[in-house]
């Protein structure tokens, strides 16, 4: 049976067309180490290493402004569905809505004090 929850779609926008067809129409296993070459996986870690890599992860993802990190997650996934211009006109919007904001200005001072910024996601 075919896949299902987006597997034909999915696979071949991240390992491409040729690699996901292969994998789709064989049905063959592929290792973790195959799937961090296809880029299906960011990174391979030791099963007892997965929650703290994971929580390691998220640490890094959270220092940073609450309201960046949602226009990047915007124009990321809304981005991949449009042409490269309608992803840059989303890419710009999500910008224009960060520049009043108090996150903005201060992950900008930060840099330019080379201190740590201090974001209230406003």
């Amino acid at each position: 049976m075919p896949p299902t929850f987006g597997g034909t779609q999915r696979l071949p926008r991240l390992a491409g067309r040729k690699r996901a067809l292969e994998l789709l129409l064989t049905g063959d296993e592929f290792s973790a180490s195959q799937a961090l070459e296809l880029g299906l996986v960011n990174k391979i870690v030791p099963h007892d290493d997965l929650i703290a890599s994971a929580r390691a992860l998220a640490a890094r993802i959270i220092r940073h402004s609450p309201l960046a990190v949602a226009a990047i997650i915007t124009a990321v996934t809304r981005g991949l569905n449009m042409t490269i211009g309608e992803g840059l006109l989303k890419e710009s919007d999500q910008f224009a809505r960060m520049v009043p904001s108090h996150d903005l200005a201060e992950g900008l001072a930060a840099w330019k004090g080379r201190r740590e910024a201090h974001y209230t996601g406003r």
